[in-house]
């Protein structure tokens, strides 16, 4: 491999890399520290920017967690139809493969959230796959499946979940 496919290698992945902060940074926007949705504006434009870490005709495979979706538009879609007040999203250890305008990626996830319906906090723990295309506008996710997915209930009531930074609440 030249010094230059090596490069373009180490350069593709952490584009791939700051597309999946931007996305779970984006997931998280739609929330206040508080446990709330923000406003309807604020929120519209957070599910608009998680979406547009997706190729315009993107797969999400989410199963029995958001069923299966088509296309950048209907995964916007989606994504304004939160059953969340709060969450918190993360994607470590990632193993992505390059192999030229396209790539592979498997992260372990983990996402805190406290559902809207019943106010319990959920920790949910699982392992996402993805495929990714080189696009114009740069990388961004082709597909997107779980393959495994686990809900731990941490607690029942909402207030369980405190913001001690930037809220100040005590605990």
């Amino acid at each position: 491999m030249t010094l230059e496919e090596r490069l373009a290698r180490l350069e593709a992945r952490e584009a791939i890399l700051a597309v999946m902060e931007r996305y779970a940074a984006a997931a998280d926007a739609k929330y206040t520290a508080l446990r709330a949705k923000r406003g309807q504006a604020e929120f519209d434009a957070a599910a608009a920017d998680q979406a547009a870490c997706f190729a315009p005709d993107a797969t999400w495979q989410g199963g029995d967690f958001g069923g299966d979706r088509q296309g950048r538009a209907a995964i916007e879609a989606f994504f304004r139809t939160s059953p969340w007040l709060f969450t918190a999203h993360h994607y470590g250890q990632p193993l992505i493969e390059i192999a030229g305008e396209t790539a592979t990626a498997r992260w372990r996830m983990f996402e805190l959230g406290l559902r809207e319906g019943d106010g319990r906090v959920l920790l949910l723990v699982g392992r996402v796959s993805q495929s990714w295309a080189a696009l114009p506008e740069g990388w961004r996710i082709a597909t997107m499946r779980f393959d495994s997915l686990h809900a731990v209930s941490l607690a029942d009531t909402p207030e369980a979940l405190r913001c001690l930074i930037p809220a100040g609440e005590s605990f």
